[in-house]
Formats: C-alpha cells, sequence, structure tokens
C-alpha cells in the first residue's frame, strides 16, 4: 500500500508533465510494459491507470533515455528515494561529458552520501554498491554510482575555479605540496594549497606553469613550500626546517664518516633554532633570534660550502638545498610568529595518498578533474567547520535546475 501510495503522490506530479518528447512517444508501450512486467501479481488488480502512468514514468527516469532509444534494465530498483521527477539540465561545458540533468536517477543527497564514501570512507565502486544495496535496499549499477561521482565533481567545478582559486591567492600565510599521482598510468602530481579557510587540489604535471596557473604571477603572501625551483619565483618564501631535520638525521646515521659528519653539524644548527623559536613565541627574546644564531649560522654555511662538491651523494644534496635557499630558511628568525613546517599541507595530502594507495589513482581526465574538485570543496567545508555534505547536496540541486552554485558556506567564528 505505500508502494500505491507513493506513486499516486509521483502521478500528482507528474500530471502537468506533457508526454510530448519523442523518446516518450516512441517508446511509451515499451516502457509501459516493461514497467509493469516487474510488479507483483497481487498490485496489478489494485492499480488504476493513473498508477501505470506514474509508475511508467518512474520508471522512464530511472533508464538511460537518448537519441530516441530506450534502455530497458528491468532488475532496476524502483524506490522514492532515489527518483527526481522535475525535469531540468545545466548548461553544456566541453570538457565534461556527464550532464548536469533532473533526468538522473540519484537525487542530491544521495549523491552527497555516495561522494562520502567514495572520497571520505575510501571505498571502490563496488563496495559502494554492496553497501547501498545492503543497508539502503538500492540497486545501482557500478556505472551510475560512478555518473555521480563525475557529475558532483562537476557540479562544484565553477566554486572552485572561482571562489577557492580566490582564496588562495588572496591567503597570507599559504602551504604549498605536491605528491605523485596515477591518473590512467600517466606520472603526474597532486598539488595542494592551503591556507586557514581553504584547500585547494589541482592534478597536473610537476612545473612552473602549473604553480603560475594557480597562484598567478602577483602573490603577495607567505608561501610555505619544499625546495622545488618553481616556487623560488615568489618573494615571501618559507622552508620546513623539519624536512631539513629528517635529512640531516639520515646523514648522520649514515655509515660514510663525512656524511655523519655533516648530518651532526646541521642538526646542531636546526634543533637549537626550532627550539629558540618555540620560546621566542611564549617569552619575548633579550636579544633578537638573527643575532643570537648569527655564529652558529656562519659555520653551518662554510659547511655547506664546504660539502657542495662531496662524493657522497646525499651529503651533496643536503649542502645545496641549503645553499640555494639559505635566506629562506632562516626567515623564522625574524619573523618567530610565522610556521616552521610544512605539516599542515603534508596533512592535507595524507588522507588522499592512502586513498592512491587503495585505487591507483583515476582512470580519465574526467574522472581527474571530478577527484580534485571534490577534495578541494569537502576539505574546504572541514576547515570552515561545516558540514560538506548538505552543501554539496545543495549545489547538485541548484546546478541541475541550471542555476548557478551556491558560495561556499562562510567560516564558523
Amino acid at each position: 500500500m505505500k508502494l500505491l501510495a507513493d506513486l499516486k503522490e509521483a502521478h500528482d506530479r507528474l500530471n502537468q508533465t506533457p508526454l510530448t518528447s519523442s523518446p516518450w512517444t516512441a517508446n511509451r508501450s515499451i516502457v509501459l510494459n516493461a514497467v509493469w512486467a516487474v510488479v507483483p501479481p497481487c498490485m496489478r488488480d489494485m492499480s488504476s491507470e493513473p498508477i501505470r502512468r506514474a509508475m511508467s514514468w518512474m520508471w522512464f527516469l530511472l533508464v538511460r533515455v537518448g537519441r530516441g532509444s530506450c534502455c530497458i534494465r528491468p532488475n532496476t530498483f524502483i524506490g522514492k528515494f532515489a527518483v527526481g521527477v522535475v525535469t531540468g539540465r545545466g548548461p553544456a561545458e566541453a570538457e565534461w561529458t556527464v550532464a548536469l540533468t533532473e533526468w538522473h536517477l540519484a537525487d542530491p543527497m544521495l549523491v552527497a552520501l555516495i561522494c562520502s564514501l567514495a572520497l571520505r570512507l575510501r571505498l571502490s565502486r563496488a563496495r559502494i554498491q554492496e553497501f547501498l544495496h545492503d543497508w539502503l535496499g538500492l540497486a545501482l549499477s557500478v556505472a551510475t554510482i560512478n555518473q555521480c561521482l563525475h557529475e558532483a565533481g562537476r557540479a562544484v567545478a565553477p566554486v572552485v575555479q572561482d571562489e577557492l582559486v580566490q582564496a588562495v591567492r588572496e591567503a597570507q600565510l599559504l602551504h604549498a605540496d605536491e605528491t605523485g599521482w596515477k591518473p590512467w598510468g600517466q606520472p603526474v602530481w597532486l598539488w595542494v594549497m592551503t591556507c586557514a579557510t581553504a584547500t585547494l587540489f589541482v592534478v597536473g604535471r610537476r612545473t612552473r606553469e602549473v604553480v603560475q596557473c594557480i597562484l598567478g604571477e602577483t602573490f603577495g603572501g607567505w608561501l610555505m613550500s619544499d625546495g622545488y625551483a618553481a616556487y623560488r619565483d615568489y618573494t615571501w618564501r618559507l622552508r620546513c626546517l623539519a624536512h631539513i631535520e629528517r635529512k640531516a638525521r639520515g646523514l648522520k646515521d649514515s655509515l660514510e664518516r663525512q656524511a655523519r659528519s655533516f648530518g651532526s653539524q646541521v642538526l646542531t644548527v636546526i634543533e637549537p633554532v626550532m627550539a629558540a623559536v618555540y620560546q621566542t613565541r611564549s617569552s619575548p627574546p633579550a636579544m633578537p633570534l638573527r643575532i643570537q644564531q648569527a655564529k652558529s649560522l656562519q659555520a653551518l654555511l662554510a659547511a655547506c660550502i664546504k660539502h657542495a662538491e662531496s662524493g657522497h651523494e646525499k651529503t651533496r644534496q643536503l649542502a645545496r638545498e641549503l645553499l640555494n635557499d639559505w635566506d629562506t630558511f632562516w626567515v623564522v628568525l625574524d619573523h618567530p610568529e610565522l610556521p616552521l613546517t610544512n605539516h599542515e599541507a603534508e596533512r592535507a595530502l595524507r588522507h588522499w595518498v592512502t586513498a592512491r594507495r587503495i585505487s591507483q589513482g583515476t582512470r580519465t581526465g574526467q574522472g581527474t578533474r571530478a577527484f580534485a574538485n571534490l577534495a578541494s570543496t569537502i576539505d574546504t567545508c572541514r576547515k570552515r567547520a561545516v558540514s560538506p555534505w548538505p552543501y554539496l547536496a545543495e549545489v547538485l540541486r541548484q546546478r541541475r535546475k541550471g542555476l548557478p552554485a551556491p558560495s561556499l558556506p562562510a567560516p564558523t567564528p
């Protein structure tokens, strides 16, 4: 009886919808018969023509219609939760093959749930299919689940391109990092740019052009990064001292005598500098930090110059890395309020690195764009202490109607 009530409700909403589209006109009898074939016999006698019409339309919304043809899937679950009954469509965009349309099977909150399972819980498409079947009684194909993820990625694309890129470019302090990614087996990189209120992910090659495309040429905030040369185009830079500390510890544990000596010398400078900065944050020093550390820094500079041509590869690399960004490493002596490490960017990447190990990356260009857009939106909402799923559902709801995407929620005070 509940199904009949749901069908009557659907029929009332569909009364104003014309049945004049060519796919419907051409396939009406096929769709009607296909739906009726899966209705239990006990319900057929109770059903009237309005119920038949509503069921036909509900089925029609579940099948894939295009170019006047209709693909019937007799085992598809018909459920009120999963079906949208208002027709709408977003504008076509050349880089996306997935449509933004209210003809799709999954409603916005179901799509948001699928995004949560795929991106936060890192479930495969097959595991999501199993979860939906076991817990919600929904039978969705793997292709439909994949379509939902791509559609959500397309829906939030304007938010990422307009709001997040702008937020990153206007940040007073920005953390940047990158890690390997594997879309369709190609060696590219997953970049992250994160600040206090936004996180932006981009998948692309490890080139200067990618950095300039994200930050522009006039970025004026502090940029915390690794030693990649492309970051040196920006004036206000910071380097992660924890990276140097880890490399120095590795040299200290080396079997090569020269490497052990240089690693120990680097640690005798890095560790007191970091301790002094932390101490300064709680109580102002009697003497400026730069003057306090001047002697040890001068000795380390001489050691780096000496080992820049060392025959030991790791020793040579660390010495040159310190020389290439010498002034950048010690900016914190003049500005102890700035961070000493790039842990913020590393933490932003950690979840997605685990996802990459499970899924082996993305498979298509569209899937890669969808992943980067959704990851950016989800992590930005988390930064702002807002649940991303209601927002994602609302974006999809508006975009399916051809309306602009709503702005990201403001940061919670």
